[in-house]
């Protein structure tokens, strides 16, 4: 995405679909301490502590990175024939949360984790 952006070219996002996005470095934190503890088992999910939508995700990392985010393109529709995704795929992340010390990332401390060395 940063790569492009800096090739001023656009990139069109939902406006409509909403999740909350991880860095990998605290999915690593998350999965390190996880795997040491013995009652830590089942599923859970990792994602920031609140939701954001691809459109404005797209935005916040075009301006930390120093790029302009006038190249992000808002998506109002669908697009037709593409496999459909879902409008709102928050990972909860209440589960997680209680177990562990590692803290639950807000979204714009994923975003600054992500980007730390672009």
């Amino acid at each position: 995405m940063i790569g492009n952006l800096r090739a001023s070219k656009e990139i069109v996002s939902p406006t409509f679909e909403y999740r909350n996005p991880i860095d990998v470095g605290t999915l690593c934190e998350f999965f390190g301490e996880l795997s040491r503890r013995d009652d830590a088992s089942g599923i859970f999910h990792a994602g920031a502590s609140h939701k954001i939508s691809r459109y404005e995700l797209a935005r916040a990392i075009a301006e930390r990175a120093g790029c302009d985010a006038g190249l992000i393109v808002p998506q109002t529709e669908p697009v037709p024939g593409r496999a459909p995704r879902g409008a709102d795929d928050f990972l909860a992340t209440d589960r997680l949360r209680k177990i562990s010390r590692t803290s639950i990332p807000t979204c714009q401390q994923v975003i600054e984790r992500a980007l730390a060395g672009a």
